[in-house]
């Protein structure tokens, strides 16, 4: 099944890319969270260097997000919480993603990159680089009363690689969305957990969908971050997600 809108999850697509877990499945970390996820049209190279062997590039075709083949997902988790209910560390990240097609043709999500702090490294999907992680965020009301929402990321990684994601933004309604969603790791193609999602999400910007309401966005990328989100990609999309909370299965 191909995406075919933008809210399911960070990977912009309206519906189901999996079935709930199985009954073998088992609960393995319940989450809540801010997200601010950017659509992003790679080349097509540069997106096909980052999948496995037998992986493509499915980019969306419909909806706000029409054309982008990668989200870069910005989270502030809020609550982490274990299968035997006890909490556990919170930290902010950065995921990188990208609607793929299997090798049996079944289109899924896959994560291809992204930062965690030192101490997670590399993260769930065994992608993910080492970084210092910097995140300030800022609403205020407006004599209107719409409120305007000022944020700033820097992830500092190793060597020379940078990433500087500030935005400002006026908020809008947030519309309520459920997915299930498949997540492959592009380091160990076999691995995968099962997100069964409940949101708030605010199209924010969208060049397809004539949506705008971005005042700012600035993305500044050196070193090896720069191949992923540098001058050549185009932002597509930028969406908030104040609201997120997740169920994460692991299959037995």
């Amino acid at each position: 099944m191909r995406p075919t809108a933008l809210l399911a999850g960070f990977v912009l697509a309206i519906g189901q890319f999996a079935g709930g877990p199985a009954q073998a499945d088992h609960l393995a970390q319940s989450t809540l969270e801010a997200r601010t996820i950017i659509a992003v049209a790679m080349p097509a190279e540069a997106i096909a260097a980052l999948l496995p062997a037998g992986w493509r590039s499915v980019p969306f075709e419909t909806g706000p997000g029409k054309g982008a083949n990668l989200n870069a997902t910005l989270y502030d988790q809020l609550s982490v919480v274990g299968p035997d209910g006890k909490p556990e560390e919170r930290s902010q990240v950065l995921a990188l993603s990208a609607p793929v097609m299997r090798p049996d043709g079944k289109v899924v999500s896959m994560v291809v990159g992204g930062f965690v702090p030192p101490a997670g490294v590399p993260g769930a999907y065994s992608v993910q680089q080492p970084a210092a992680i910097t995140m300030t965020k800022q609403a205020r009301s407006l004599p209107a009363g719409d409120a305007q929402v000022e944020e700033s990321w820097d992830f500092a990684g190793t060597g020379d690689t940078r990433l500087h994601i500030a935005l400002t933004y006026a908020r809008g309604n947030a519309t309520p969305a459920h997915a299930e969603v498949l997540n492959y790791s592009a380091a160990k193609p076999d691995f995968y957990r099962i997100y069964k999602i409940d949101q708030a999400v605010d199209v924010l910007r969208s060049g397809p969908a004539g949506i705008d309401r971005v005042s700012t966005l600035t993305i500044a990328a050196s070193g090896a971050i720069a191949a992923i989100l540098g001058q050549q990609s185009t932002v597509i999309a930028v969406i908030s997600a104040p609201y997120y909370h997740r169920d994460i299965w692991l299959p037995d």
